[in-house]
């Protein structure tokens, strides 16, 4: 047989309580389930797999070309000058994506789409983001409206000139407008 619990007289310290917890145990749900509606992006999506450089911030993975979140690399077919002699930046630049990417498992979390239905991206190579290789490498800039989050490897490899930082070069958007 079930014993009913005693009736709080109203107004009393537990009743107010017990309502307080009550009121608490919902509050708790709405704060959880809000905060879980705004913790995941709507555009967060995650491929991995093998991937080939296209260039030096592009692959092409399962399919999809991917654009690397935050950089801007020099075109394929663009050149620099280096100690007065023409330099293939861009192919070099192509060559050490190649290389950072070459048989070894990617990881790509989804930031953003381009103009071109590209998907833009953080990509990893185990633990290397692949962005900030290029950056210290010196064979990618940082564009200021993209993200402050490779702007200091960016300053390290100018203050070290490095890669684009030793040579004259345009930058790659200035590259890809007059061409």
């Amino acid at each position: 047989m079930e014993r009913e619990a005693p009736a709080l007289p109203r107004g009393s310290r537990a009743y107010r309580l017990l309502g307080i917890a009550h009121y608490a145990g919902h509050m708790r749900w709405i704060v959880v389930l809000s905060l879980a509606a705004i913790s995941v992006p709507a555009v967060a999506q995650i491929i991995s797999g093998h991937a080939v450089a296209v260039d030096g911030d592009t692959l092409q993975m399962t399919g999809e070309r991917i654009r690397l979140f935050g950089i801007d690399a020099p075109e394929a077919d663009q050149t620099c000058q280096r100690g007065g002699e023409v330099w293939r930046c861009g192919e070099d630049a192509g060559r050490m994506l190649a290389s950072l990417v070459d048989g070894k498992p990617i990881e790509c979390t989804q930031r953003d789409r381009d103009d071109y239905g590209r998907m833009v991206a953080v990509c990893r190579v185990a633990k290397t983001d692949l962005a900030m290789a290029m950056v210290n490498a010196g064979l990618a800039v940082v564009p200021p409206q993209f993200t402050a989050d490779y702007v200091d490897g960016e300053a390290a490899a100018k203050a070290r000139g490095v890669g684009l930082w030793g040579s004259n070069f345009a930058m790659p958007s200035t590259y890809r407008a007059a061409h």
